[in-house]
């Protein structure tokens, strides 16, 4: 016994010093790998593993018991491993039995999953796993009687027979057999289950299904593009993994998505827009296999740890989180792994972690979990996607990517209004940016126009020499509900207009017509500061804008960062079916914009919860991203195409292209369009005498040219309400007051109407205020009576100037 033990403790010592050896060989060619890529890693670890199965295979089968004494005396060995596999055989042999075959088994399906993507320590755990039930079943198959102990000796070795020789001493037979029978028992319930062992050894011949799927990884475009296509490939133990493979075929220029009237229709365009966005730089996915196996098995046995068993069925990779759909076993309550984001979060060493308890139409449980390196969206990625291609609507935005990597593009025209909401920061202001970029990439001036409010003067006045604005961007609240009042008008005009073409709404009126009448989208940046200044008003136009626009082809995009009841009523809400939630501060805010909790838990920096209309539950989204200088190139862009329209009527076609320039050095382009801009005067003298200089045109006619020009082309309803408003002020019985323009400038500027009023300024009676209170209430001017309360101003002191 004592000479036994001896014997195996050298073995185990001449092992010890062969792993170690073995360890730090292979420790300094990974060093020398470091620098290729981790698949030439994998190809070359993978490489030299399987020499090394095949020269141990080849001799174990032809092993013979007369080498080994050979390799001492230097004779010829029979052996096809030579000396060294003389010398393998001869230790495999006679410490392992017949289950020396395991080694070079086990060698190979080790090579076959590290082929595959498995990382080092779910390899290692695994490969231990093993030896420990090769042990086992050596140590079972040697507790026999002597008549067969020489037979078990020969299967499972001197290691068998010294573990069965020590347990029938200490345990006894029977106890040998419980003791080591549990020790089995216990090894293969350390997994999950034990059918992951068994299809480990195995190999990849069985194996539980878990669908990976990776987001299409954008490659460089150059000036041929390639397009990406999705392939499934088997991955070995419980892994189908979708991952982009690049084809051959080559991925034209995008189609242009709508048709652009005059100077403007050229590919030219679509080029240069594009060129003005950002590339998405070539990257790799944000998680590697190996990161989503181990975080697979780690949700896995957190939930485990409170009680709930389950499995993770499939994952979803995407550019900035990856959920984990975890199908929980029978009988486990669906609320119990929605409390418990916080506890996995903290597991999984997550900033945030949103539970989709349960997936719409699954029978599973969503688990977002945020990647430790996040992959940016580009717009420009999105708008040459084949989903914002597929498109034909004029109205199309680019919205960003979801949690699978795909684009998501939506119609403005369907939504039919939309509600924006969420914190500093969080990406608002970068969402209306890609919206509006994406309709100018597929919009003419005569297909869509806007309409932008912006009381915090940040983001949308870089717009102001985009052709499509109706007016400059509004930044005053009271000017802003004077023009939205105004649109009302539009609106009643447009269904009277319909009524007599006999249309019910834009698009059978656009089919029927020869002369189409564009959409007109109103974005307002911050909702909140207009409620400030007269939140009934507010309220009650948006809610009748929202009530009854959308026919006409007018809709609206309200954001604001203070998702509030008193922002955001229940009036508008009720009128805006489609929302976007970006993060916000508790859970209050989230239930405010989407009638539910979930937009507490975003990361920000453009992750969404985007709820279409008509859908019970919201999309996650993390946003395009649009840079402001790249915004204020695409205003140039259409300032430039815009005034070479506009100039050809003033100078000969071979001076446009200079004008153009000086105008863009000078960057009056604002001084141009909106005549409120502080410096006017003096911005549009200079450029006058710089063109003068140039000797392109006369320095008084280029300032008058310039200072009277009417930039933004005409709608056809606001020119029918200035010409309206021109006609004959004339009463009933067709003359006026000779006090009728006094009256009517005091009341525009006092913003009031009373017939107390007009008798305490223009010093009249009662009966003559009253004749000229319904003389401005025909003309348009104040609007009906309303009880004790004094009657409202319609027409804003701008306009009547103007007028």
């Amino acid at each position: 016994m004592t000479r036994q033990v001896v014997r195996v403790a050298f073995y185990a010592l001449g092992g010890a010093l062969g792993l170690a050896a073995g360890y730090f060989f292979f420790k300094v060619l990974w060093h020398i790998l470091l620098k290729t890529s981790s698949e030439r890693k994998r190809e070359v670890l993978a490489f030299l593993f399987l020499i090394l199965t095949i020269l141990i295979f080849v001799s174990l089968i032809s092993y013979s018991p007369l080498d080994y004494p050979k390799t001492i005396t230097g004779g010829a060995v029979s052996s096809l491993g030579g000396v060294f596999g003389a010398l393998t055989a001869h230790w495999l042999f006679r410490v392992l039995g017949y289950f020396a075959y395991m080694v070079p088994l086990s060698l190979l399906v080790w090579t076959a999953n590290r082929m595959r993507g498995w990382d080092m320590e779910v390899l290692g755990k695994r490969t231990i796993l093993s030896v420990v039930v090769v042990v086992l079943l050596a140590l079972l198959i040697s507790i026999v009687p002597p008549p067969v102990k020489t037979e078990a000796f020969r299967f499972a070795g001197e290691l068998g027979g010294f573990l069965a020789d020590l347990f029938l001493k200490v345990f006894g037979k029977v106890g040998a057999y419980v003791v080591g029978g549990g020790l089995m028992v216990a090894v293969l319930s350390s997994e999950q289950k034990v059918r992951n062992s068994i299809n480990w050894i195995m190999g990849p011949l069985k194996r539980r299904r878990i669908k990976i799927r990776y987001p299409t990884v954008a490659e460089p475009k150059r000036a041929s593009k390639k397009k990406q296509k999705s392939t499934q490939v088997d991955l070995p133990q419980e892994v189908v993994e979708t991952r982009p493979q690049v084809s051959e075929e080559k991925k034209a220029v995008p189609e242009p998505v709508s048709t652009l009237t005059g100077e403007l229709a050229d590919d030219e365009y679509q080029e240069e827009f594009l060129s003005i966005l950002a590339e998405p730089p070539p990257v790799a996915p944000a998680e590697t296999k190996e990161d989503l196996r181990r975080n697979s098995e780690r949700v896995e046995k957190k939930l485990l740890d409170y009680g709930i068993g389950g499995r993770v069925v499939h994952v979803a990779a995407g550019p900035v989180i990856t959920r984990y759909e975890f199908e929980p076993a029978a009988g486990v309550k669906v609320s119990r792994v929605a409390g418990l984001a916080d506890d996995l979060a903290l597991a999984m060493k997550a900033e945030r972690i949103r539970i989709v308890a349960p997936i719409p139409g699954k029978a599973a449980i969503g688990i977002e979990i945020p990647n430790k390196r996040k992959v940016d969206v580009y717009l420009r990625d999105v708008l040459e996607s084949d989903h914002y291609r597929a498109s034909k609507s004029r109205l199309t935005v680019a919205l960003g990517k979801d949690i699978a990597g795909e684009s998501i593009v939506s119609d403005v025209a369907r939504m039919p209004h939309l509600l924006i909401a969420g914190a500093t920061g969080s990406g608002k202001s970068v969402a209306i940016n890609s919206m509006v970029a994406s309709i100018l990439y597929g919009a003419s001036p005569s297909e869509v126009r806007f309409l932008m409010i912006d009381p915090k003067r940040l983001e949308l006045p870089v717009y102001n020499g985009v052709p499509h604005q109706i007016t400059p961007v509004l930044t005053e609240p009271k000017k802003s509900l004077d023009q939205l009042k105004e649109v009302i008008i539009w609106m009643d005009m447009r269904y009277r207009e319909f009524a007599t073409v006999g249309v019910r709404d834009i698009e059978g009126y656009n089919n029927k017509m020869p002369k189409k009448k564009p959409y007109i989208v109103i974005i307002v940046d911050e909702l909140a500061d207009l409620m400030i200044t007269a939140p009934t008003e507010i309220e009650e136009t948006l809610t009748r804008l929202a009530q009854m626009s959308r026919a006409v082809g007018i809709h609206l995009i309200l954001a604001t960062q203070r998702p509030s009841v008193d922002v955001i009523t229940g009036l508008i809400k009720a009128n805006f079916p489609a929302r976007i939630a970006f993060q916000v501060a508790s859970k209050t805010d989230s239930r405010t914009i989407l009638d539910m909790n979930g937009a507490e838990k975003l990361l920000g920096r453009g992750d969404m919860l985007f709820l279409p209309p008509g859908k019970g539950e919201p999309v996650r989204i993390h946003g395009a991203y649009i840079s402001t200088q790249e915004a204020k190139r695409i205003a140039r862009l259409w300032s430039r195409k815009h005034l070479a329209t506009m100039l050809a009527r003033f100078f000969p076609k071979d001076k446009v292209s200079e004008v153009i320039r000086i105008v863009m050095e000078e960057d009056v382009v604002d001084s141009i369009v909106d005549r409120r801009t502080p410096g006017r005067r003096e911005a549009l003298l200079s450029l006058a005498q710089k063109l003068a200089s140039e000797k392109l045109m006369d320095e008084e006619e280029a300032f008058s040219t310039f200072y009277g020009m009417e930039y933004y082309p005409k709608l056809d309803e606001k020119a029918q309400s200035e010409q309206e408003s021109k006609r004959s002020y004339l009463s009933g019985d067709g003359e006026l007051d000779e006090l009728f323009e006094n009256a009517k400038n005091l009341v525009v500027r006092h913003k009031i109407a009373s017939v107390s009023l007009l008798q305490r300024r223009l010093k009249i009676g009662y009966a003559r205020a009253g004749r000229l209170i319904d003389q401005l209430e025909r003309q348009g001017i104040v609007g009906p009576y309303s009880g004790s309360k004094a009657r409202e101003v319609l027409v804003s002191e701008e306009r009547q100037i103007q007028v």
